[in-house]
């Protein structure tokens, strides 16, 4: 009842809503979760936008859920249930209620009112892009659930796109800061060569997030310095196992090179390229992503497929039989065709 977005509100139902709402989020089933989250953030909000001179009340109210229910009781003392069922989706939809908010007509309020809201619209965006949410969500990329991680990941390339939309106010130090975001992408790297996919993924994820915060120039950098890194780590590869053919000795793990993870974070840094529809990143590094995408699916396939001539005895001594293929320039070609399209990027 107290979400039903056509009646004016009151100060009455500010004071029920801020003592309820932690008592709900903590005792939700999560099937209820996620309505929850859109009541409040959607339906509730959208009350204070009926009545002129509700300015203050809505900024503090919004505050409240950020920093009191979000932040504090939400994504570091909640479970796992409550982060991804309650805390993320509430995060998106205060996202999508401060873009809607900037849309909202404006024709019939006073002059006094439509410069009120104005600073509400500044204090929604420098509380969704304040170094405190940007931090929670660097925390949760760390989770050892994928559904977590698949989950921050998107919310946290929503709050880039926020911050870069709008150009106000900056993103914070970590992302964008060269001393903060060298030392982030140094250990995002060491996270993305990791042979655990939970941590691997999570450095393709931190290190897609930089890429996604940074301007043209610097994303030109970035991407060199990751083909280089992906190239020379898929080189090291080749030549242990190399090495090992033949060899009677066993394979410590830690001594293959991983590549996964910068694969991984190409791909992703492809997706953020075609939704911000920077066409030109992509178009100069084209014919050596295709190239080193063919030299890792070789390498990871020459493991486990069968890819020997049919006089070749010798060779057919891998364990499974997938069968790549004899002719790599059918893969070549495919690719080509796939990375060049323009629906692409």
């Amino acid at each position: 009842m107290l979400c039903q977005e056509y009646h004016p509100i009151s100060d009455e139902d500010i004071k029920v809503m801020k003592t309820v709402i932690p008592y709900v989020a903590k005792s939700l089933s999560a099937s209820n979760a996620t309505k929850m989250a859109e009541a409040i953030c959607v339906s509730f909000l959208k009350r204070f936008l009926l009545m002129e001179g509700k300015q203050s009340e809505l900024r503090n109210f919004f505050g409240f859920l950020l920093d009191q229910v979000y932040l504090n009781q939400l994504v570091y003392p909640g479970t796992t249930q409550e982060k991804e069922k309650v805390a993320l989706p509430m995060l998106d939809k205060l996202i999508s209620f401060s873009i809607g908010f900037v849309r909202y007509s404006t024709a019939k309020l006073s002059m006094e009112e439509i410069s009120d809201r104005v600073v509400t619209e500044t204090f929604f965006l420098k509380k969704l892009c304040s170094q405190e949410v940007f931090s929670s969500l660097l925390l949760l990329l760390h989770s050892i659930w994928d559904d977590t991680r698949r989950k921050t990941f998107e919310s946290l390339k929503s709050v880039i796109r926020l911050c870069r939309r709008n150009h106000t106010p900056d993103l914070p130090p970590i992302l964008v800061e060269p001393h903060y975001r060298e030392n982030l992408t140094r250990e995002a790297f060491i996270l993305a060569g990791s042979p655990r996919e939970r941590e691997s993924d999570t450095g393709s994820m931190i290190l897609a997030s930089i890429y996604m915060a940074a301007d043209i120039s610097y994303r030109l950098e970035f991407l060199r310095n990751l083909l280089d890194i992906a190239k020379n780590k898929i080189f090291e590869k080749k030549s242990t196992l190399d090495d090992l053919c033949g060899s009677s000795v066993s394979l410590n793990g830690k001594s293959l090179p991983m590549t996964h993870g910068y694969i991984q974070t190409l791909w992703r840094c492809i997706i953020v390229a075609r939704e911000s529809t920077d066409e030109s990143t992509l178009q100069s590094f084209l014919a050596e992503l295709v190239e080193l995408f063919i030299d890792s699916l070789n390498i990871s396939l020459s493991v486990i497929s069968d890819t020997a001539q049919e006089n070749d005895d010798e060779a057919r001594r891998t364990p499974l039989n997938v069968n790549a293929g004899k002719d790599n320039q059918l893969n070549h070609d495919f690719l080509c065709h796939f990375f060049s399209r323009k629906s692409l990027i």
